[in-house]
């Protein structure tokens, strides 16, 4: 927590991973898995991904929104929603994609409610979401946009002038192709490894 006073300090923006519970952690929702290091998966849960998923049925409004009463507290300035595209992760239970949307919207309302910038985080797959999203959130961070032809679909962030942090990761996208599609959309650009990790990245200059 020492570090955002000193960055803040030195007049940069802290913007922070935040866990919104339609989608949880496990280690978040399910306390055993935090207190053990382990975790069985349930059904809708995807067991080839070992750090997620826990269904919403089982969280509370307050326990969705911990992270972001967290990250007020601890002074950071914006907050980066995750775990909140259920229609991409096999959720175990029915969900449109208007009820996504929805669910967006509540978040960066919650987030804004507690002084907090809001970044939409992925979602962008979603026929005609960015549009209909681009007025509540105040930045965008897509994952592999360039990796699967997506970044232009990030341009009602642009032409709003608000900023779009695009994440690619190698070995799946490559560094080159990947800046290149960044560059085209006048997005912010990033190349990490998969799982990310702070060991490799590199940015698109």
């Amino acid at each position: 927590m020492t570090a955002i006073p000193a960055l803040a300090a030195t007049a940069r923006r802290v913007l922070t991973f935040a866990v919104v519970a339609v989608l949880a952690t496990a280690c978040m929702s399910r306390p055993e898995s935090r207190d053990e290091g382990r975790w069985t998966p349930r059904p809708g849960e995807a067991a080839d991904w070992d750090w997620q998923i826990d269904a919403p049925y089982e969280l509370d409004e307050h326990r969705a929104m911990y992270d972001l009463d967290l990250a007020a507290r601890m002074g950071c300035d914006g907050v980066e929603p995750d775990q909140n595209n259920p229609l991409d992760n096999r959720p175990g239970f029915p969900i449109t994609r208007d009820d996504q949307v929805s669910w967006y919207r509540e978040v960066a309302a919650e987030a804004h409610a507690r002084g907090l910038s809001a970044g939409m985080k992925n979602g962008h797959d979603q026929p005609g979401a960015v549009a209909e999203l681009v007025g509540h959130f105040d930045w965008a961070l897509p994952e592999e946009c360039a990796q699967y032809g997506e970044c232009a679909r990030l341009r009602p962030f642009v032409e709003a002038g608000k900023a779009v942090f695009a994440v690619d990761y190698a070995p799946g996208a490559d560094r080159r192709t990947a800046c290149r599609a960044h560059r085209a959309e006048n997005v912010d650009g990033l190349i990490k490894t998969a799982p990310p990790t702070g060991e490799y990245r590199k940015r698109c200059g």
